[in-house]
């Protein structure tokens, strides 16, 4: 169990944590990236409706993350705004 936990520390921090360093990402910016990831999972045994309420929340949540980006980067011009929000949603698989 302690070579899979330090299996584990090691790739957090050898990918993700460098990822996080390279883009500089807010505390902000990963509790939204979190929040997607929860509802990003295909949780069994929902019905119909329970998955349609996740599939909402994931894309609320991805609304919101793109939102906080433009209103929290006015430095920012569109086009970089619109790399910021991609480089983001880009580290989502790192996080999963």
């Amino acid at each position: 169990f302690n070579e899979f936990l330090q299996s584990l520390v090691e790739y957090l921090h050898r990918n993700v944590g460098t990822i996080f360093h390279e883009i500089q990402i807010t505390a902000e910016e990963y509790s939204f990236l979190k929040t997607i990831v929860l509802f990003s999972g295909g949780v069994v045994g929902l019905t119909d409706a329970g998955h349609n309420v996740v599939l909402r929340a994931q894309r609320r949540y991805s609304a919101l993350l793109s939102e906080y980006v433009v209103s929290s980067r006015p430095d920012l011009n569109h086009s970089e705004q619109l790399r910021r929000i991609s480089q983001l949603f880009g580290i989502i698989p790192c996080i999963m």
